[in-house]
């Protein structure tokens, strides 16, 4: 099940290591540069997050977790 919590990046940061092994898939929202940064696990078993990707502005943001979901990062960002 997809979970969503928001926080700072100094609160990410000071999180303990040992929950960011429970989890799939990472959002970061970059304000600064208008964009979304997405963290997944090559594989189920992958130690840590090994693929990264930079959705922008002009970009359709989607997740293999959330099928048929689809957020335009224009509309975030606005």
């Amino acid at each position: 099940m997809p979970v969503a919590q928001i926080m700072t990046a100094d609160e990410y940061l000071d999180r303990p290591r040992p929950l960011q092994h429970r989890l799939s898939e990472l959002w970061l929202a970059d304000t600064e540069a208008d964009a979304i940064l997405v963290f997944h696990r090559s594989t189920a078993t992958a130690p840590d997050f090994d693929v990264g990707v930079e959705v922008r502005r002009d970009e359709i943001l989607t997740s293999p977790l959330l099928p048929g979901f689809e957020l335009a990062l224009e509309r975030l960002f606005g």
